[in-house]
């Protein structure tokens, strides 16, 4: 009982940091009713779930020189929220629309957390 409470208090630390909302957009195959045509169709699955994005840089070092930095973009989101990788991510914080696409998933008991960078195209 005591390590659900200190779950709960640590779940309750994380999410007072959301200060964006998420809206997730996937590609799914549908057919047009009339003409009879299958094609791909965004969905929006989850819209203003609150969460949080995180940056930092890693730079690619070769022979003691910086050759290029790439910014990491981290999202953090409730346990509960399950986002399919490549999905389209719009994330409103601070002031600011950042239009991401996802990779591989972290999960814990208290949040998830998905590795993102920016969304160029749909794969």
């Amino acid at each position: 009982m005591q390590k659900d409470r200190v779950v709960a208090a640590y779940r309750k630390a994380i999410e007072s940091f959301y200060t964006g909302l998420l809206t997730v957009v996937v590609r799914e195959t549908s057919r047009d009713p009339v003409t009879k045509v299958s094609g791909l169709k965004e969905k929006t699955v989850y819209e203003d779930i609150p969460c949080r994005l995180s940056f930092s840089t890693a730079e690619n070092l070769q022979e003691e020189k910086v050759m290029a930095s790439e910014n990491i973009i981290t999202l953090f989101t409730s346990p509960e929220i399950d986002i399919k990788a490549n999905s389209k991510l719009k994330v409103r914080q601070n002031a600011y629309t950042y239009t991401l696409t996802n990779a591989n998933k972290k999960s814990y008991a208290t949040h998830n957390e998905y590795t993102c960078k920016e969304f160029v195209r749909w794969l």
